[in-house]
């Protein structure tokens, strides 16, 4: 994966992808998808602004909580039956990688 951020938040349901761990520390749960911005990006729902910003990136990165894992059947890693439920995820919740980031 890229230097840049991973998303917070589900891109299905906008759920935290963080929780307490056992120290009170915030420990990551669910799944972190990277996947090139070409047509993945028309099929999202977002503002048309939206759209044309993760167009002219290189990747977007997508968060999934563990429950919309489950219920969209992914495991991780999972790219292609990731790219049939595109119309379902939200570009407000997910990080988008600049190719300029992708020599860190």
């Amino acid at each position: 994966m890229t230097g840049e951020p991973d998303p917070n938040y589900c891109a299905f349901c906008g759920d935290g992808l963080y929780n307490r761990g056992p120290s009170g520390n915030p420990q990551r749960i669910g799944e972190i998808f990277e996947t090139l911005s070409n047509g993945a990006v028309t099929q999202m729902q977002g503002s048309n602004q939206q759209k044309r910003e993760a167009r002219q990136a290189f990747a977007v990165k997508i968060g999934v909580c563990p429950e919309c894992l489950n219920d969209n059947d992914l495991a991780p890693g999972d790219l292609d039956n990731l790219s049939n439920k595109y119309d379902q995820i939200s570009l407000t919740y997910t990080e988008l990688v600049s190719e300029r980031d992708l020599s860190k």
